[in-house]
């Protein structure tokens, strides 16, 4: 932004509509890094703030892939969704809808188009289990749990060229932590990346 800036005022570049566009796209970038390390600094110092009550982890889910439907037809990419919607957990809603969202935001962003993307929510043993799976590029097995670490690209496949802070699954691994849950990552049978959720259910009986 700088750089652009500066051309302008040497008059190496004109301030035109290009112009502006690239600063705002810029601007945009830098807000959601900003807003990304808050939340980060938040989660890791505790003070992130949670609202627990009962919820359908379900619910949650079908709100956000219709939410990402229109996305998803943009992008080129197909889903398939299988939920199971008696599970019922004790959490924060609004919590577990950005964790949601950030995972299908890193799949609109990531995975080769044409490509597909499952969601299944199903009980295994206590606990609910979110599967997102995606159609590749894959990260390889040695690398999964680098995904969860702050600022950690897998240049390989899922770099920097496609935006984002590299921030936001070290917030999901919080958001699930705070729910006494866990969040992995593994080979998706679709070729790509299969991000695993459980969360602990309100009904164990």
């Amino acid at each position: 932004m700088r750089g652009e800036i500066d051309a302008v005022h040497d008059g190496v570049r004109p301030n035109d509509q290009r112009l502006i566009e690239s600063l705002g796209h810029e601007t945009q970038r830098l807000e959601q890094l900003i807003e990304d390390l808050y939340h980060l600094a938040r989660a890791d110092l505790g003070t992130l703030d949670y609202e627990f009550a009962p919820c359908s982890p379900g619910a949650i889910i079908t709100q956000a892939l219709n939410s990402f439907a229109h996305r998803f037809e943009q992008t080129g990419l197909s889903y398939n969704y299988d939920i199971d919607s008696r599970l019922e957990i004790t959490g924060d809603s609004r919590r577990l809808s950005q964790l949601v969202d950030n995972i299908l935001e890193n799949c609109c962003r990531y995975v080769t188009t044409p490509g597909q993307i499952q969601v299944t929510l199903s009980r295994i043993d206590d606990a609910a289990e979110i599967r997102i799976e995606d159609s590749g590029p894959g990260v390889a097995a040695d690398e999964f749990d680098d995904l969860f670490k702050p600022f950690t690209r897998i240049e390989s496949s899922r770099n920097r060229c496609f935006g984002g802070s590299g921030l936001g699954l070290a917030i999901c691994q919080r958001v699930v932590t705070a729910h006494g849950g866990n969040i992995t990552a593994a080979r998706s049978d679709f070729g790509g990346l299969a991000l695993i959720i459980r969360l602990p259910l309100s009904d164990v009986n």
